[in-house]
């Protein structure tokens, strides 16, 4: 009995070393064949820029929902409605609609609500036009005066008047003309009380002034 039990563990253990041997043959035949399967020049390239892509993308998506998360400010003039990017543009603004200039020209009677106006318009006593047309040479002494002025040499006339069949190159010009149908003239002198459609009509009449010396 004791034999045959004998007998019996010993071909178990036989048959388990030989399970053993087989398991480990065979795995690491495996090992050895991927090993040996070396990946080809394409398909790094392509495992490459797939990588790059994956990233690319996925910084896109966190920058997108960066933006989205983030509202954008504007800051509106509740007077007159005029949208400004930055907070300081709105407050420099409002100053206007005070009505307080109390920076005044001492060459002619022109009064300005903030000092960088006044300076801008000493400008025009000195003679200092920086801002040249490259059309006709015109000078200007501020940016925006050139830009509009450049809207001259264009042959469009996009803005009509409402009332009349006149055109116009700027949206600023219809605006002054409606000023004669409807009679407004907003822009006075304070010197003579004298009224005008345009600030142009008023520029050019302080000039008047100027040469007189007051």
């Amino acid at each position: 009995m004791v034999t045959i039990f004998f007998n019996f563990k010993q071909k178990c253990m036989d048959v388990d070393l030989k399970l053993r041997t087989l398991a480990s043959s065979a795995l690491v035949n495996k090992n050895l064949d991927i090993c040996s399967q070396k990946p080809s020049q394409h398909n790094k390239i392509t495992d490459l820029e797939t990588a790059k892509s994956n990233i690319i993308n996925n910084e896109n998506s966190t920058i997108q929902g960066f933006d989205k998360s983030i509202p954008k400010k504007k800051f509106q003039c509740e007077i007159c409605g005029r949208i400004f990017k930055m907070k300081a543009g709105l407050e420099n603004h409002i100053i206007t609609h005070s009505g307080l200039k109390p920076y005044p020209c001492k060459l002619c009677p022109k009064r300005y609500c903030r000092i960088e106006s006044l300076t801008i318009h000493m400008r025009s006593h000195a003679g200092i036009k920086p801002y040249v047309c490259e059309i006709c040479g015109k000078t200007s002494t501020k940016r925006q005066d050139l830009i509009r002025h450049m809207k001259i040499h264009s042959e469009e006339r996009n803005y009509a008047c409402p009332r009349c069949d006149r055109h116009f190159k700027r949206g600023s010009d219809v605006t002054s003309h409606m000023r004669t149908h409807t009679g407004s003239r907003p822009y006075g002198c304070e010197t003579c009380k004298k009224t005008y459609t345009s600030h142009s009509g008023l520029r050019k009449h302080y000039k008047s002034h100027c040469k007189r010396g007051l």
